[in-house]
């Protein structure tokens, strides 16, 4: 199953639950779909590449 929207309904929906708090930040982008084995593929050939992983999304 593929979730679908559009830049715009994703932003307004992420505006609309922020309220006024300005320290929050989000990156939008294209989403590669991929099988679950092609998927553990791409981790373990990259996984020495990600050094650490930030949880607000920023880098």
């Amino acid at each position: 199953m593929r979730i679908t929207t559009t830049p715009r309904k994703l932003l307004n929906s992420l505006y609309s639950i922020s309220g006024d708090e300005s320290g929050y930040s989000c990156y939008l982008g294209k989403v590669k779909y991929l099988s679950t084995n092609k998927l553990k593929d791409f981790l373990n050939e990259n996984i020495d590449n990600w050094i650490y992983f930030n949880p607000s999304g920023e880098g």
